[in-house]
């Protein structure tokens, strides 16, 4: 990222349906295919954003790779379906956490409510919900006697109640 880059205006449609995408066909080949966009519409606007924040209390932005290393991996998926990014030399040369992302919803509440919580109160720290609709489940899509949904994301789910 750097000075000329432009200031970061958000994240545009194309940069959500690229990690649809992604996570639909996580393959090398779909990756080189759809390269431009995920430079154009992914990466550079997260730069942009990191770029900003630095410039708020200094540091230096580094946004990590997009490909896993899948040498000791069990799942191998050769990408992330996230991206992410650091901000370093902050005074301490430590780098700052700015989100906390726990599996929080109506069903799975522990593990961020209590000392999580309290962490994110009083450090400032953003909490992201993850299995913000309990996979699925809160929807309504999987109740019993329903019609069967084909999944793999339905079959853990029915596992899981």
């Amino acid at each position: 990222m750097g000075v000329a880059d432009p200031a970061f205006a958000g994240f545009g449609p194309a940069a959500f349906a690229w990690f649809a995408g992604l996570e639909a066909e996580n393959t090398r080949e779909w990756f080189r295919s759809h390269r431009a966009t995920f430079d154009a519409e992914v990466r550079r606007p997260f730069g942009a954003l990191l770029d900003e924040l630095a410039a708020e209390d200094g540091g230096e932005v580094k946004v990590f790779r997009q490909h896993r290393d899948l040498r000791f991996a069990r799942d191998k998926t050769p990408y992330k379906t996230r991206t992410y990014g650091v901000i370093t030399g902050r005074g301490t040369g430590a780098a700052r956490y700015v989100a906390l992302q726990p599996h929080y919803n109506l069903m799975e509440r522990d593990s961020y409510e209590g000392a999580p919580r309290a962490l994110c109160e009083r450090e400032g720290l953003a909490c992201v919900p993850y299995y913000g609709l309990a996979r699925g489940f809160l929807t309504g899509k999987y109740r019993p006697g329903a019609p069967a949904v084909a999944s793999p994301r339905a079959e853990g789910v029915r596992a899981s109640t």
